[in-house]
C-alpha cells in the first residue's frame, strides 16, 4: 500500500487514539505511561499474525532500521543487519515503521516523530483503519497470554529488580498461570491490573534497596566507621546504614556500651497514633 505523508487531522486523531490504546494492550505491565511515546515490543506470531511497536529512536545510527532513511545507507551493512532491516519492515526514505500489524492478506504501518500523533506517515485510510481496529481487537483476545509473557519478560527482569533470575522466572510463571485461568477478557484485564500493582510495589521496594546501598556508600565516603568491618555485609545491626546514620545524627558518632552508667538520649520515635502499640 502507498505511504501517505500528509494525512488529515481527523484521520491523524483517530490513528493516534488507536495507537495509544494499542500500546497499552501490547505492554500491559509497563512501568511507564506508553500512551504518549508508545512501547518497544514485538509479539511472536499468533495464528499467523505478528504485531510490533517501536518507540521513536534517537540513536541516528546508520545500522538502525528505525534511523536509517535511505537505501544508500544500507550499502556497508552486513548481511545479518540487512536481514534485521527486512524483518523490521524497513522502507527507504522512512525507516522501519513504529507500528506494524501483519497477517495474511493485510498489513498496516505507521511512522511518527518523537511521539504518537506527531508528523505521522501511514498506509492507512479511514476504511483500512476501521479494518485494522477490528483485526487488532480480535487478535488481542487470542494473543493475550503471549502479550503478557513478552511484557513481563521486558519489565519484570534483573535490570529492574535485584533478584536472582530463577526467582524472577518463578514469579513470572506464577503470574502467567493466574492469567491462563482467566475466564474471558474482563477477568484477564482485572488480573493484569492486580499483577501490575504487585510489580509496581516490588519496583518501589527495589528502589528503596538501591537508596539504602547509596546511603551505605555515602557513609563510607564520609568516613563513618562500621563498628565491625569484618561482619558480613548482609547482616543488620552494627553494619546497618540506618544504625550508622543514627549514631551520627543522635549519638555523637557512636553508641555507648550497654554497661555504661549514662546513656545518651535514644533516637526520637515517631509519635504513635492513639491506641497504637509500638512493636518493640
Amino acid at each position: 500500500m502507498q505511504i501517505t505523508e500528509d494525512i488529515s487531522d481527523s484521520l491523524s486523531d483517530k490513528i493516534s487514539d488507536f495507537l495509544s490504546r494499542a500500546a497499552q494492550t501490547l505492554d500491559p505491565f509497563s512501568l511507564d505511561d506508553v500512551s504518549g511515546y508508545g512501547a518497544t515490543i514485538e509479539i511472536p506470531q499468533v495464528d499467523g499474525t505478528t504485531v510490533s511497536m517501536h518507540r521513536f529512536c534517537w540513536c541516528d545510527g546508520h545500522d538502525c532500521a528505525w534511523c536509517a532513511g535511505s537505501e544508500e545507507e544500507l550499502e556497508d551493512l552486513t548481511d545479518e543487519t540487512r536481514a534485521a532491516f527486512d524483518r523490521a519492515g524497513f522502507v527507504p526514505g522512512h525507516g522501519a515503521p513504529n507500528f506494524r500489524f501483519m497477517e495474511e492478506g493485510f498489513e498496516a504501518r505507521v511512522w511518527w516523530y518523537k511521539y504518537i500523533g506527531r508528523s505521522m506517515d501511514t498506509d492507512l485510510d479511514e476504511a483500512r483503519l476501521a479494518e485494522l481496529t477490528q483485526r487488532f481487537d480480535a487478535w488481542a483476545v487470542k494473543a493475550r497470554l503471549s502479550i503478557a509473557k513478552v511484557s513481563l519478560e521486558s519489565w519484570f527482569c534483573k535490570d529492574l529488580f535485584d533478584l536472582e533470575p530463577e526467582a524472577l522466572e518463578t514469579m513470572r510463571d506464577a503470574f502467567l498461570a493466574q492469567l491462563a485461568q482467566a475466564e474471558g477478557p474482563e477477568q484477564h484485564e482485572a488480573l493484569c491490573e492486580k499483577i501490575k500493582a504487585s510489580i509496581n510495589a516490588l519496583h518501589r521496594q527495589a528502589n528503596r534497596a538501591r537508596h539504602c546501598d547509596q546511603m551505605e556508600a555515602a557513609l563510607d565516603k564520609a568516613g563513618i566507621q562500621r563498628e565491625d568491618p569484618d561482619f558480613p555485609l548482609d547482616l543488620f545491626g552494627a553494619l546497618s546504614p540506618v544504625y550508622r546514620l543514627e549514631r551520627v545524627l543522635f549519638h555523637g558518632g557512636s553508641f555507648p556500651a550497654p554497661q555504661d552508667d549514662e546513656m545518651p538520649e535514644p533516637a526520637p520515635l515517631a509519635a504513635k497514633a492513639e491506641g497504637q502499640e509500638i512493636p518493640f
